[in-house]
């Protein structure tokens, strides 16, 4: 996703809903992410707060999230093919 365009709503909107669910779970392993994850804190959180976390973060910093994500998922899919299929299905 390239850098979101604060006049493309869309755009804006989609990543605030990749923010969200990223806030719920890994999506390589829900049950168990990585001691480094950035979001790992964010998710101990109750729902309600976790919104307030998100609505406070720029679009910017959002964006940040996103691709450090993608990075990760990338590391660990490249590490763990087997893994990734299973949770895919």
């Amino acid at each position: 996703m390239a850098k979101p365009n604060p006049s493309n709503q869309h755009e804006v909107d989609d990543l605030k809903s990749i923010i969200f669910g990223l806030t719920i779970a890994c999506p390589f392993s829900p049950n168990d992410a990585p001691s480094h994850c950035q979001l790992r804190e964010i998710r101990k959180l109750p729902l309600a707060e976790r919104l307030a976390w998100m609505k406070q973060l720029t679009d910017e910093e959002r964006l940040q999230f996103y691709q450090n994500h993608l990075q990760c998922l990338k590391k660990r899919e490249s590490a763990h093919p087997d893994e990734h299929k299973k949770t895919a299905s």
